[in-house]
C-alpha cells in the first residue's frame, strides 16, 4: 500500500504589513530570493516554484501550512484516513490548487484551529535557477526534506498530538517541562529522507506558529546571517547555540511580522526511536523582550 504521511513543510502562506518591507529583510538578511508573478509576491530557497507567499492583509500571520503527501494515491488515502477519524476537508478546486502551484491540494483545521493545506505534486522551476537574494556561501537544505521546521500553536498537546499522527507524522523527541515552558512534542515524517522533525506542538502561542527555521549547507551563512541582523533594526532572539534533538547550529531572531526566524547548520540524521532531554547542550541564551515571552500564553502566572 502506498505510504499516505506527510513528507515535508512544503510551503507557508503568510499575511504580512509590508510587502516592501519583507522583500528587503528576506533577501539582504535571511537570503532568500524574492518574485513577483501575476501581480503576487513569493519567496524561493531552492527550484520549486516557491517556499513561502506574501500576502499583504496586515494580520502577521501564517494563512496556511503546506504540508506535502507523495503522490496523488497518498491524498487519495489520506482524505479516507481523515474521513473514517471524523476530521472535516474541503478539497479545493483547480484554480486554488494553481494558485498554490501544486496539482491537487485539500484543505483543513488542526485542533488549535491552524490552518493546514494537504497536497502533492508541487510545481518544480528547472528552468529557473535560483538567485540567492544576498551573496552566500553555499545552499538552502531543502529538497524532500521540505522548506523548514515550525512549532504551531497549540491548545491541547495530546490532540494535537493526535492529529499530526493521523496526518502520518510521528513523534521523534519531547523535551521535558523546565520551570513554566511546558514539554514540546517533535513530530517526525517517516520518509526515509525526513528533516529531524516537520512540525513542533506544545506552546500555547499568540500566533499560529512561533518560528519557522531555515537550514544552510555551510556554517559561514550562520554567522553571516548573525552579523547582519546585529547590524539591523531586528533582534537576536536567542543566540547561537546546539540543539539536543538534532544537533544543528542555529540562532533565532525576530522578523517584520513579530514572528521569529530561525536559521541553522548541521544536524545529525534523524532518529528512529523517540526520546526526551531537558535543555540544548549550549548557547541559544534568551534576549529578555524578544523570546518565547512575546508568543507564549497562559504559562502559570505569566509569561516565560
Amino acid at each position: 500500500m502506498t505510504d499516505y504521511g506527510v513528507t515535508e513543510l512544503g510551503y507557508m502562506r503568510w499575511g504580512v504589513s509590508s510587502i516592501r518591507e519583507w522583500k528587503e529583510f528576506a533577501t539582504a538578511i535571511c537570503g532568500m530570493e524574492y518574485f513577483e508573478e501575476d501581480g503576487e509576491a513569493f519567496l524561493r530557497t531552492d527550484l520549486q516554484h516557491h517556499r513561502i507567499r506574501l500576502i499583504e492583509d496586515g494580520t502577521d500571520d501564517c494563512l496556511a501550512f503546506g504540508l506535502r503527501v507523495r503522490s496523488r494515491a497518498a491524498l487519495r488515502i489520506m482524505e479516507s484516513k481523515l474521513t473514517e477519524a471524523g476530521v472535516k476537508w474541503t478539497r479545493l478546486g483547480a484554480d486554488e490548487a494553481h494558485a498554490r502551484r501544486v496539482r491537487e491540494v485539500i484543505a483543513l483545521e488542526d485542533p488549535a484551529g491552524n490552518p493546514i493545506e494537504i497536497y502533492h505534486s508541487p510545481r518544480i522551476s528547472y528552468h529557473k535557477p535560483l538567485h540567492t537574494g544576498r551573496p552566500m556561501f553555499g545552499k538552502f537544505v531543502t529538497g524532500n526534506a521540505g522548506l523548514g521546521h515550525i512549532i504551531a500553536n497549540t491548545k491541547d498537546l495530546e490532540a494535537s498530538e493526535n492529529f499530526y499522527e493521523l496526518l502520518g507524522l510521528e513523534a521523534c523527541f519531547y523535551s521535558e517541562p523546565v520551570g513554566p515552558m511546558p514539554s514540546v512534542a517533535f513530530m517526525q515524517s517517516t520518509d526515509p529522507e525526513r528533516r529531524d522533525h516537520v512540525i513542533a506542538v506544545g506552546l500555547a502561542l499568540t500566533k499560529r506558529f512561533n518560528h519557522l527555521m531555515i537550514q544552510v549547507e555551510h556554517l559561514d551563512d550562520v554567522f553571516q546571517a548573525w552579523e547582519l541582523v546585529k547590524k539591523s533594526k531586528y533582534k537576536i532572539a536567542l543566540d547561537i547555540g546546539r540543539h539536543a534533538n538534532d544537533g544543528q547550529i542555529s540562532f533565532y531572531f525576530t522578523s517584520p511580522s513579530g514572528f521569529l526566524i530561525e536559521i541553522g547548520h548541521g544536524g545529525k540524521s534523524p532518529e528512529t526511536l523517540s526520546r526526551m532531554t531537558t535543555g540544548d547542550p549550549w548557547g541559544h541564551d534568551m534576549t529578555p523582550g524578544t523570546g518565547p515571552e512575546l508568543f507564549l500564553v497562559d504559562m502559570g502566572g505569566g509569561a516565560a
